[in-house]
């Protein structure tokens, strides 16, 4: 080979500096491309984790203010909810608690004596007692007042006697003094002058109920609404004036609500009875019984009126319904019957008196305890063919130590008048074994 061929083949394929700084360049220009490309990727990533950060930090701050919002909004509902019980439990808390009216009387806060003076009533004819100026109380008897007495408290609610029961005449013969008196706003005591209030106001706002209450003592002395209770009450503040108490059928209402709950309330038990139109006509009748805005704005003889149609349920398809017609015909020929303006005879049952009834026992108490330190001798009394079941005597008669439940055969809620002699013999019996102590009395509520 010739060496200088070699030579030109070798100068040849030999690169020009020239061209090859060219190249360089071009490679240069890429390596930078590169590096940017790369730098770019880097920011973005770095970017894009920032966003993701800041996206996670704003999630985490909307789910602690979302919890925020939460827990405050149930802390407020929680703290409104706590406010609405309690007001609501003083807006339906009974109005009387046993002991402040022995208390309330001895300082004669209510202008009411224990003694009141300026008698002229001596309890052997029918008369009326003072209890202040402005409210007298009607008094009827049977039997010698020279012998020991049984006061008897009529229920109702505010539903007296027009004539002396049946089962006195037992006990005047076994020589008993009987007593029987009107409780305050019915029958022919001192009623209740209506309305409290304008057809336009609200009657919880215009001081319909302190006037009620300040003038009345719708508290404690118009809780009439069961014979029975007045008895025990009058047992817990007095124990040194009662030597025995004796109770027919009492309703549980010492304790609201009562322990026997829908089992024995009377006016679904009344219900059960009814069907059709009648049935109709109660659910209307209740509804209208709780509406106390309203009563407050009734007269007394309208709320007297709708309080008496009560009956027309009750004695739906029993013959009580003709007792009742006897006892309206001996109530328009009564001479102390109270009238209206136009000289009509008002019904006997009390109409505010009734409300007052209701309004103050409220919707929730639990006198209980002070029922179980009555050591006073009680007798109770349930008959077999009663409305009101035999759980609500049980379980007053739980609540008293000294307390005995007897049940009469036959007998029905109006025993000491449709039973009156075994209703008699059993209560008889029972006294016996229970002498009266000297100045005390027995009561019996019916």
């Amino acid at each position: 080979l010739n060496p200088n061929n070699q030579s030109h083949i070798n100068a040849r394929e030999s690169v020009p500096p020239v061209k090859q700084q060219k190249q360089q360049k071009g490679i240069g220009r890429e390596a930078a491309q590169a590096a940017a490309q790369a730098a770019h990727a880097e920011e973005e990533a770095v970017r894009q984790r920032k966003q993701n950060s800041n996206s996670k930090s704003c999630k985490i701050k909307m789910a602690w203010n979302a919890q925020t919002v939460v827990v405050t909004g149930a802390g407020v509902v929680g703290i409104l909810l706590l406010v609405g019980r309690l007001v609501w439990r003083a807006m339906t808390a009974g109005m009387y608690t046993p002991g402040e009216l022995k208390q309330a009387m001895l300082a004669e806060k209510r202008g009411e004596s224990l003694d009141p003076e300026d008698q002229t009533c001596d309890l052997s004819t029918p008369g009326f007692v003072n209890i202040t100026k402005s409210i007298k109380l009607f008094v009827h008897s049977i039997g010698d007042p020279q012998n020991r007495t049984i006061v008897f408290l009529h229920g109702g609610p505010s539903a007296p006697a027009v004539s002396t029961w049946k089962i006195a005449e037992h006990f005047a013969a076994q020589n008993y003094f009987c007593v029987f008196y009107d409780m305050r706003g019915c029958g022919r005591s001192t009623r209740l002058q209506a309305p409290f209030c304008k057809p336009d106001e609200n009657p919880f706002a215009s001081g319909a109920m302190p006037k009620l209450e300040s003038e009345w003592g719708m508290g404690a002395h118009i809780l009439d609404l069961e014979g029975g209770l007045i008895s025990l009450l009058y047992a817990i503040e007095f124990p040194l004036n009662v030597s025995a108490i004796i109770l027919e059928s009492p309703a549980p209402l010492v304790k609201m609500p009562p322990a026997t709950g829908k089992q024995g309330d009377l006016f679904e038990l009344v219900k059960t009875k009814l069907s059709g139109e009648k049935r109709q006509q109660f659910d209307a009748f209740c509804k209208k019984l709780f509406d106390f805005s309203w009563h407050l704005k009734a007269t007394e003889e309208e709320l007297s009126r709708f309080h008496m149609s009560f009956a027309q349920f009750y004695f739906h398809g029993e013959d009580g319904q003709v007792e009742e017609v006897v006892e309206s015909k001996q109530w328009e020929a009564d001479t102390h019957a109270p009238r209206n303006e136009k000289g009509e005879v008002l019904p006997v049952q009390g109409g505010y008196a009734t409300t007052a009834a209701y309004l103050s026992l409220g919707a929730h108490h639990d006198w209980t305890s002070q029922l179980r330190c009555v050591r006073t001798p009680t007798l109770v009394l349930h008959g077999t063919e009663d409305l009101s079941p035999l759980c609500n005597s049980q379980e007053v008669a739980s609540y008293l130590p000294q307390a005995s439940l007897r049940t009469v055969e036959g007998a029905s809620h109006f025993g000491h008048t449709q039973h009156a002699q075994p209703m008699a013999a059993e209560a008889l019996a029972f006294l016996s074994l229970h002498a009266l102590l000297g100045g005390s009395a027995a009561l019996m509520s019916g």
